[in-house]
């Protein structure tokens, strides 16, 4: 299993990670916004920091892309 990225609490980190992913897979905004059922306005505001995508949008943008969210139980902090 390949890993792309990390979605995390940083808007800036998660819009960079899907304009990255957006670009490695060919897609323009218009196209991944059709695909994913989204509009092309909120592809956009994701990728320029306008928006921070909760799970479901960024769930149904990675899908559109080919890419699943895995979620993982971080290593104890203690």
């Amino acid at each position: 299993m390949d890993v792309a990225g990390k979605f995390t609490g940083d808007i800036r980190q998660n819009g960079k990670l899907l304009r990255q992913l957006r670009e490695e897979t060919f897609f323009t905004r218009l196209q991944l916004a059709k695909k994913s059922g989204l509009t092309n306005f909120s592809v956009w505001a994701v990728e320029v920091f306008k928006r921070h995508p909760n799970l479901i949008t960024a769930a149904r943008l990675c899908d559109a892309m080919g890419y699943d969210i895995l979620v993982v139980r971080r290593p104890s902090e203690e």
